[in-house]
């Protein structure tokens, strides 16, 4: 996985949070960190606009710390860049 991905991501939670000394492990819980369902739909929408993978909801009820969006994005990234070839 991507470091850099994942610290993306932290960026963008830290800006959600508008705490940007946000402390933020790669298994840290975006809920458990007080998120409300409001905030995790920014989280959505900003995370769709950086990286241009659709990102809903359920994604991250499943698993919401930066490891597993992380892991989400590149395996979706690599699955369009497969279609875009003619790869099945």
């Amino acid at each position: 996985m991507s470091a850099g991905v994942e610290a993306r991501i932290v960026a963008v939670w830290r800006e959600l949070f508008d705490d940007p000394g946000l402390v933020v492990a790669s298994h840290d819980n975006f809920f458990t960190l007080g998120a409300s369902s409001l905030l995790a739909l920014r989280l959505a929408e900003r995370l769709s606009a950086e990286f241009g993978v659709t990102v809903d909801l359920l994604v991250l009820i499943e698993d919401a710390t930066p490891a597993a969006l992380a892991r989400y994005v590149e395996e979706t990234l690599a699955a369009q860049s497969s279609l875009e070839a003619g790869e099945l």
